[in-house]
């Protein structure tokens, strides 16, 4: 026999956990890059509301227009350094933010300090932020410019006059160590959370395949001794007690393991009673034979006066034997045709309740693909409800956008006292015109949602249809299945019928066999000596040697069975 590892289990609880380990770990992965993305959004946003709240906040401190002389930055005429540094500290404070005023390219406020301790004044702004701020007048943002040795993350934004014009640039900043870290220390948790549910998957899968290896090669040691012919082999009784597949293995192999040795059982108990019968029909087929040839020797003289009557009345009863032979014949096939309607017509039954069961569960898929009918229909007419409201959120956030757009209008009329609504009016047009973006790809969905769902309606009227013909054709088997029925019983009456009539007809053959033997009587009346007695017991002669050798068969036979049976152990 072939020798099998038992990997089988460790295969595949290897192959989930290296699965889920991969899967982990990917996961992972794309996490951090959310989260490193997600956190890097949040800084950005964070730095240009900052900007934003602070240019406010300082244009609309004092009135009037920016100027930079003899080292002396005013507005509106009125020196504001120490009144602007004192807020910038105190937003900083609050914040945890640097913030920088620069008056053309040059910095002229600043909450940032130099190795020495004094405030980051009189530096000059890279090109490349001049050039879009001062010169383009647009806000820039850099996830890493060096500022006195310090890596900031930083939003510069243009300072404007009454009149639009750019002077100079507010700057925000935010220190990239602090960033780093907070990403770092969140994807160090990330990984660690992976490792720990990694290495709990491998302890899972390494606690299953030992309990399930050990139960699986219980259950091949205890078929392996069935197989090797030990019907007396354990099997352990925890196995039994599993409600999984190695449950049901174990108590199949226990029930064959009975059978068989019930079955081996009664064989050798068989094979001992038909050697002992063997012997004794030996026995006494010799005894028989002996007497049997001492009678022989006394007929020979009786007279042969009769022989051409005798070989009559024996041809008659050759015939006589040949027709019982045919009639028990006929009664052994008319008893087997018997059962085989018996099992026809029981299988007949069993398949009539088979195909009404079938019938039911038919008429239940019917009623349930109805019901899953429905119930898309209606989820089809809420998508559509959904698709309403979606384009009044569309209706709505137009009107939204043209509402702030008026009020952008508004603002600019309003001048000075108008640019924080302006603010306000912006940021509401850009959430209107989201809104209506969203509502768009909201629609886009519904409109295919739609689709699929009158696609899934078109298929289960089809299936429907498919059903209620497959109704129609196991009506039509049912109903071949009651004539075959009725058939079955018209030949089980027909069989019972000819049964009664064989039995009549061995009846007629037992009264022929009488009057035969009182006709073989009067034979042996009118002669002396019958060579039929004589012809009898050469007859009888042979019998018993036919007898002595079937019962040297039937020992050898039994010999052979014993010693094929011998291969299980039932003790």
């Amino acid at each position: 026999m072939k020798q099998r590892k038992g990997k089988l289990i460790g295969q595949v609880v290897g192959f989930s956990c290296v699965a889920a380990a991969v899967g982990c770990i990917v996961l992972t992965v794309i996490g951090i890059l959310r989260v490193k993305g997600t956190y890097l959004d949040m800084v950005h946003e964070e730095l240009n509301t900052a900007g934003t709240i602070a240019d406010s906040e300082f244009t609309m401190m004092w009135d009037g227009d920016w100027e930079y002389n003899d080292s002396t930055l005013t507005k509106g005429g009125e020196p504001v350094y120490e009144e602007y540094l004192e807020t910038m500290l105190e937003l900083k404070e609050q914040t945890g933010l640097e913030y920088t005023l620069y008056y053309g390219d040059t910095t002229v406020i600043s909450t940032i300090k130099n190795a020495s301790g004094d405030f980051h004044l009189n530096q000059k702004a890279p090109d490349v932020v001049t050039a879009e701020v001062l010169k383009a007048g647009n806000s820039y943002y850099s996830p890493g410019l060096q500022i006195e040795g310090t890596k900031y993350y930083v939003y510069f934004g243009p300072l404007t006059n009454d009149d639009g014009s750019v002077v100079g640039m507010m700057f925000v900043g935010r220190d990239a160590s602090a960033i780093t870290s907070t990403i770092n220390k969140m994807s160090i948790t990330l990984i660690l959370i992976s490792v720990l549910i990694i290495v709990g998957l491998f302890l899972i899968g390494l606690w299953a395949i030992k309990k399930s290896s050990k139960a699986m090669n219980d259950i091949a040691e205890s078929i392996k001794e069935v197989a090797a012919g030990n019907l007396q082999a354990h099997i352990p009784e925890h196995l039994l007690k599993r409600n999984d597949e190695l449950g049901t293995i174990t108590e199949s192999t226990l029930n064959l393991r009975d059978k068989l040795l019930d079955i081996i059982g009664t064989s050798v108990k068989l094979s001992g009673e038909v050697t002992s019968s063997g012997d004794a029909l030996a026995d006494t087929a010799e005894q028989a034979s002996d007497t049997s040839e001492m009678v022989t020797s006394a007929i020979n003289g009786i007279s042969e006066g009769a022989n051409s009557q005798a070989e009559s009345v024996q041809d008659s009863a050759s015939n006589v034997s040949e027709i019982g032979v045919d009639i028990e014949t006929i009664s052994d096939n008319v008893g087997v045709l018997n059962t085989n309607t018996d099992d026809m017509k029981e299988a007949c039954l069993n398949s009539m309740k088979a195909l009404d069961i079938l019938v039911n569960q038919n008429s239940a898929v019917v009623e349930s693909m109805q019901k899953i009918d429905e119930q898309i229909r209606n989820t089809n007419t809420s998508v559509k409800n959904i698709s309403e409201s979606s384009k009044l959120i569309t209706d709505i956030a137009s009107e939204t956008n043209l509402l702030a757009l008026n009020a952008s209008i508004e603002a600019a009329r309003a001048g000075e006292a108008g640019k924080g609504f302006a603010v306000v009016a912006d940021e509401i047009a850009k959430l209107a015109t989201e809104s209506a973006r969203s509502a768009e790809k909201i629609n886009g969905i519904i409109e295919e949602l739609t689709i699929e769902s009158d696609k899934s309606i078109a298929i289960i009227e089809q299936m429907n249809e498919e059903l209620t013909a497959q109704s129609g054709h196991l009506d039509v088997t049912k109903q071949n299945m009651e004539v075959m029925k009725s058939g079955v019983d018209t030949v089980s009456v027909n069989a019972k019928e000819i049964s009664s009539r064989v039995q009549n007809l061995d009846s007629a053959k037992a009264n022929l066999v009488d009057i035969i033997d009182n006709l073989s009587a009067i034979s042996e009346e009118n002669a002396s000596t019958t060579a039929e007695t004589r012809d009898s017991m050469d007859n009888l002669n042979s019998t018993f040697e036919v007898i002595t050798n079937a019962s040297d068969s039937l020992k050898k036979l039994a010999g052979q069975l014993y010693e094929k049976i011998s291969y299980f152990n039932i003790k």
